[in-house]
Formats: structure tokens, sequence, C-alpha cells
């Protein structure tokens, strides 16, 4: 319970930086903070046309911040498994988000997962 409190403080924090971070400042240019909220948006849709299991995987791993074996215990399931599931639902989300990009493509990278 009190790892549940300490994360849901530290996401707190880190969402009250991102949103700071979001808004337009008097440095931004008027056609950077258009092209940041439209990305913003594509990003948002590209999540919402995933399967719920998919977006529940991603959102464990980017906005809690699990570990696999993390995700394993929170989804009741392998570790093995846990990671074939947040590689496949990133896949599949880099599909979405960029299909022309990446399609085809089977050497994604993530920041999560040193490049492998």
């Amino acid at each position: 319970m009190l790892a549940n409190n300490w994360r849901s403080f530290y996401r707190r924090q880190r969402i009250f930086g991102l949103i700071a971070g979001m808004a337009p400042t008097s440095e931004d240019r008027p056609d950077e903070v258009v092209v940041r909220r439209a990305e913003d948006r594509e990003a948002i849709a590209a999540l919402q046309q995933l399967r719920p299991i998919d977006r529940e995987v991603l959102m464990l791993s980017a906005w809690e911040e699990l570990t696999g074996p993390q995700i394993a215990s929170a989804l009741g399931i392998s570790v093995a498994a846990a990671e074939q599931r947040l590689h496949r639902a990133k896949e599949r989300y880099a599909h979405k988000l960029w299909p022309l990009s990446v399609a085809g493509s089977r050497d994604l990278t993530f920041e999560n997962e040193g490049g492998n």
C-alpha cells in the first residue's frame, strides 16, 4: 500500500511537470504549439485504437513506470508473457501512430527496451 501511495504521489508530480511543460511559453512559436498539439492528438488517437489489453500493458509501462515483472504481477501472468505483451503492444502502437514509416519494419526500439 505504501508503494502504491508513493507511486501515485510520484505520478501526480510528474503529471504537473508534464502539464507545465505542455503550456506554451513566450518563447514558443505559434506554429510549434500547433504542431505539438496535433502530435498529442495523434498519439492519443493511436492509443485509443488499440485493444484494451494493449492499452493496459502500455499504460502500466509508460504511465505507471512498471517493469516487466511488476506488470506480470499486476496482470497475474508470467514475466515472459508480460514482456511479450508489452513488446507486441509497442509494435501495434507504433504501427497505428506511424503506419507508413514502420510498415513491414520489425526493428523497432523503445527507450525502456534499451534497443533490444
